[in-house]
C-alpha cells in the first residue's frame, strides 16, 4: 500500500508539472500573438497616419514666374488671403498680438480672443465684424482648422506661411460654396508643425523651390469678395 500510494503521488506530481508546463507554453504563445498583433496594428496606424497627412512644405520657396502676382483687372479688390497675411504681419505693431497672431513656427495662426477680434480687428482689415463670415472665407479659400495639440483652434493652409506673402497669390478660391456644415475633425490627418522647421519672417538664405502648377485665382471681383459680409 505504501508503494502504491507513493506511485500515485508521483503520478499526480508528474501530471501537475505537465499541466503547469502546458499552461506556460500557452501563456507564452498568447503573449507572442498579442505582441505580434500590437506591432502590426501600430505599423498599420503609422502607415495610415502618413497616408492621411497631405501637407506640402513650401517654407523654402522663393518668388518665381510661377507665383508672380498677375495683372489686376478692373473692379477688383485685394483678395482675402493677401489681406489676412497683411493683417498678421502688422498685428503686433497695432497692439493686437494677444487677440490674433501667428504661431511660433509660422505655419498657422490663431484667433485668441474671438470677440475682440470681431470688434476691433475685423472692421479695420475686412470692413465687417461677423466672425462667422470670416470663418466662411477661410473655408472658401481652403484653410483647415486644427483640433488638437498646441495649435488647437488655429487655421492653416500649406501656401499660407509667415514671411511668404507671395504664395498667397496661389491660394485658389473654391467655386462651389460650402453647405455651412462643418465636416468631422480628423486629428490623424492634421500635420504636427512642431516637428517641422520654423518659418522665419526673413530667411538669410533661401533655396529656390519649384512650385506645382496651380490655377492662379488672386483677383476676385467686388461682388464675390463682398459676399463674406452676408
Amino acid at each position: 500500500p505504501i508503494i502504491r500510494s507513493h506511485h500515485n503521488l508521483s503520478f499526480s506530481v508528474f501530471r501537475f508539472a505537465s499541466l503547469i508546463s502546458s499552461l506556460t507554453i500557452k501563456r507564452n504563445r498568447i503573449c507572442y500573438i498579442k505582441k505580434k498583433t500590437s506591432t502590426m496594428c501600430n505599423s498599420v496606424v503609422r502607415k495610415r497616419n502618413l497616408s492621411l497627412i497631405n501637407y506640402h512644405d513650401f517654407a523654402n520657396a522663393v518668388p518665381t514666374e510661377a507665383v508672380q502676382k498677375p495683372k489686376a483687372r478692373g473692379g477688383v479688390i485685394t483678395p482675402f488671403p493677401i489681406r489676412l497675411h497683411m493683417m498678421l504681419d502688422k498685428i503686433e505693431e497695432d497692439g493686437f498680438a494677444h487677440v490674433v497672431s501667428w504661431q511660433p513656427h509660422g505655419r498657422c495662426f490663431i484667433v485668441h480672443k474671438q470677440t475682440q477680434f470681431a470688434e476691433h480687428v475685423m472692421p479695420t482689415y475686412f470692413k465687417q465684424s461677423k466672425f462667422a463670415s470670416f470663418q466662411r472665407q477661410l473655408n472658401l479659400y481652403g484653410f483647415s482648422r486644427l483640433t488638437f495639440g498646441e495649435d488647437r483652434g488655429g487655421y492653416y493652409h500649406e501656401l499660407f506661411l509667415r514671411g511668404k506673402s507671395f504664395l498667397c497669390h496661389q491660394i485658389q478660391r473654391k467655386k462651389v460654396k460650402g453647405t455651412g456644415v462643418r465636416p468631422a475633425s480628423k486629428p490623424n490627418s492634421e500635420p504636427n508643425f512642431y516637428k517641422m522647421p520654423s518659418v522665419e519672417e526673413k530667411s538669410a538664405s533661401l533655396v529656390n523651390m519649384e512650385i506645382p502648377h496651380l490655377v492662379i485665382s488672386s483677383t476676385v471681383s467686388v461682388e464675390e469678395e463682398s459676399s463674406m459680409i452676408s
